[in-house]
């Protein structure tokens, strides 16, 4: 056993003085890859923050859209060219922009994230569709009180992961 250590120590000090020609080298590559864990660091951070605040505008957007979704049905006097429905077709393309920025950066979310930001747009899709066909105000409440719940809590995640 004594000899088995004697050999191992033997080859471990060989290997050791052949890396010390090699120091400057190992010491190059290993803070190139520090430095590009780092900016890799960054660029996640980055994206994270700026989903963030993408999920803070769809909250608001989604909620206008369900609004003027349910004003569009329910009132009578409700007119196409007016300043409000100008706001909620304006509204549709805010929410389609940052559906595409979000998928265009969706290879730096984590996965959980990935999955809750993704069940949210699914989840809110369908519900405008299934809303503009039966609107109404308690069904809109609940609505807007789940879309406040549910961005708040992918936000809430974000920040643990930004912030850990």
């Amino acid at each position: 056993m004594e000899k088995y250590l004697l050999y191992i120590s033997i080859v471990a000090n060989i290997v050791l003085v052949v890396l010390l020609f090699f120091k400057s080298a190992i010491n190059k590559i290993l803070e190139e890859w520090w430095k590009e864990k780092q900016a890799r660091r960054k660029e996640k951070i980055s994206h994270l923050n700026s989903l963030k605040d993408i999920m803070d505008k769809l909250r608001r957007y989604y909620t206008i859209l369900f609004i003027e979704n349910y004003r569009q049905r329910s009132e009578s006097d409700y007119i196409q060219n007016t300043p409000a429905h100008k706001k909620r077709i304006e509204m549709e393309g805010k929410i389609g922009q940052y559906l595409q920025e979000i998928s265009i950066a969706e290879m730096y979310y984590p996965s959980d994230i990935r999955q809750r930001v993704r069940d949210f747009i699914n989840k809110y899709s369908n519900r405008i569709e299934n809303f503009i066909d039966n609107p109404r105000k308690e069904l809109l409440n609940a609505i807007v009180d789940e879309i406040e719940t549910d961005c708040s809590n992918i936000i809430q995640s974000i920040e643990k992961i930004i912030f850990k």
